[in-house]
């Protein structure tokens, strides 16, 4: 096995997975690991690594990144998926696997400890080797499949993993049952589809199966089209991905707006001024299914709403998100940081009630500065 060119600045490692090996001023960054035989032909590549970057923890994808880790080059991992791989005997040790109904596949973990270098969030953006990246959620074969979309001599390049296989298809459709007699990961697939949609891609980059270098919306209106016929006789899964297509916010009043789909009300408060906050910022739910053996790694916390206040009012960001309780939901933004939609700054502010008093607000130091 050797590298292949995919492009004039891509290369393909075929191993259990695509191994892409991109280059930039500064080093390669390298996505998935596969069995990590591509470390035997490292010296082949223009440039040393300088990162490699798992879409999703399966062992076919992200074995190989115990013997780069090893080797000195810096691992990145989804950001729910850095414990399972870190620690794969407490991760073993925890799952139950006798007369089980919970058929997620991390079974097929990593079994040797992967040191990560760093989690990386949803719509986050990092320069790795001089080449900007972007972390784009795409739940389906995991719910926290990742990809990454770099722009590569004016063209929008993301590195899906799993997320398409070839136009129409899906790689495997196994992953998709996460319970016992279900398949929300089509759901969460068909809602990947339209995330690169929606995001404009011009190349497209799966694990498994072969590039895709055109044509990439008709691809991936093909994957969305089988994946519906597939769920025709399951109410629940589409019915959720036809809340895919409905993100129109539900008038409540001239200033509030709720979001449709989410786990807590989400209510979008609007100033005649133009500016806007949210009360609460529930999980997304519908066109995002989860596993129902719940726990932190197997939910996600994605955006939603922002699109369709943008496209009545013009509104790129929320100034603040007022979180009335902890459970329900958690916006996908960190306090004081940068909001993670469209790069909009956004301050949480807690509420607090004590016992047989009124709620007080509670405002940090950045609120203040609004």
């Amino acid at each position: 096995m050797s590298w292949q060119p995919v492009t004039d600045d891509i290369l393909v490692f075929r191993d259990s997975c695509n191994v892409y090996a991109v280059r930039g001023e500064g080093g390669c960054v390298v996505v998935d690991a596969g069995t990590g035989a591509w470390m035997d032909e490292v010296e082949a590549l223009p440039a040393r690594p300088a990162a490699l970057l798992l879409t999703h923890y399966f062992r076919d994808h992200a074995a190989g990144a115990a013997a780069a880790a090893r080797a000195g080059i810096p691992v990145y991992a989804p950001q729910y998926e850095r414990d399972l791989l870190v620690d794969p005997v407490q991760h073993f040790r925890e799952r139950e696997t006798y007369i089980i109904y919970d058929n997620l596949w991390d079974l097929f973990a990593p079994i040797e400890p992967i040191g990560i270098a760093g989690a990386i969030e949803d719509y986050a953006t990092a320069t790795i080797a001089g080449l900007e990246i972007e972390a784009v959620p795409l739940p389906g074969a995991t719910i926290s499949q990742t990809g990454y979309g770099m722009t590569i001599c004016g063209r929008r390049h993301v590195f899906c993993g799993e997320a398409i296989h070839s136009p129409g298809r899906l790689p495997r459709a196994a992953p998709l049952q996460y319970n016992y007699n279900d398949m929300p990961g089509a759901t969460n697939a068909y809602l990947s589809a339209q995330f690169l949609r929606d995001g404009g891609v011009d190349v497209l980059l799966p694990s498994l199966g072969e590039p895709i270098l055109d044509r990439t919306d008709a691809a991936l209106a093909a994957l969305q089209s089988n994946l519906k016929a597939t769920a025709a006789r399951r109410e629940e899964n589409l019915a959720g991905m036809e809340a895919v297509h409905d993100e129109a916010l539900v008038r409540v009043s001239d200033h509030v707006w709720r979001s449709p789909n989410a786990i807590a009300q989400t209510y979008f408060v609007i100033s005649d001024s133009g500016r806007a906050m949210s009360i609460d910022y529930g999980y997304l739910l519908g066109p995002l299914q989860w596993q129902a053996y719940s726990r932190p790694a197997r939910r996600r916390a994605l955006l939603h709403g922002l699109a369709d206040l943008k496209r009545r009012f013009g509104i790129e960001r929320l100034d603040t998100v007022l979180v009335s309780r902890a459970d329900g939901g958690r916006p996908p933004v960190r306090p004081g940081g940068r909001g993670a939609a469209h790069g909009g700054r956004t301050v949480l502010i807690a509420c607090r009630a004590g016992s047989g008093r009124r709620a007080s607000l509670s405002f940090a130091s950045e609120a203040r500065r609004c």
